[in-house]
């Protein structure tokens, strides 16, 4: 069993959003890709796997955008992913200039296994919040990342 540092935060510290959206973000890539090393992928490929697991119309391109990263960074975790028999390439029916990335049978196996890995073994920077709490962090969240990108981020 992997042993947890407990880490208060500073009470000056407690309403520095920056500081606040750093720890929270370590804290959970770290616990993430604990949780995903014994798939041998990280948090960015888990995040491929997520996105496409549930619509097969996403590109290089869109994957790219969606998630803030360069296109040939893209690419990179797609090699990745399709070496490992995660994820494959197809051609666009509608933009031969384009592949659509869909996962493989043994992707959809991994995404359903880590899934259930996950739920088993709630991710230790969930466990001290309700079921309630988790959506409302998410639905902030999901407002802090919306649609305006910045260029730089990029």
């Amino acid at each position: 069993m992997i042993s947890e540092v407990t880490v208060s935060v500073p009470p000056k510290m407690a309403d520095e959003t920056f500081f606040l959206f750093a720890r929270a973000a370590d804290r959970v890539l770290k616990a993430t890709d604990r949780l995903l090393a014994p798939f041998e992928i990280c948090h960015r490929h888990y995040s491929v796997l997520l996105l496409i697991a549930d619509d097969e119309e996403w590109s290089q391109t869109r994957l790219a955008k969606t998630m803030g990263l360069q296109k040939t960074r893209m690419v990179a975790l797609i090699d990745m992913l399709e070496s490992k028999g995660l994820i494959q390439r197809e051609p666009n029916a509608n933009d031969r200039r384009e592949y659509k990335v869909i996962l493989t049978e043994t992707g959809k196996r991994t995404v359903k296994e880590i899934r259930s890995s996950f739920n088993k073994q709630r991710p230790s920077y969930l466990r001290e919040l309700s079921g309630a709490e988790t959506q409302e962090i998410n639905r902030l969240l999901g407002r802090t990342i919306g649609p305006a990108v910045c260029q730089n981020d990029l």
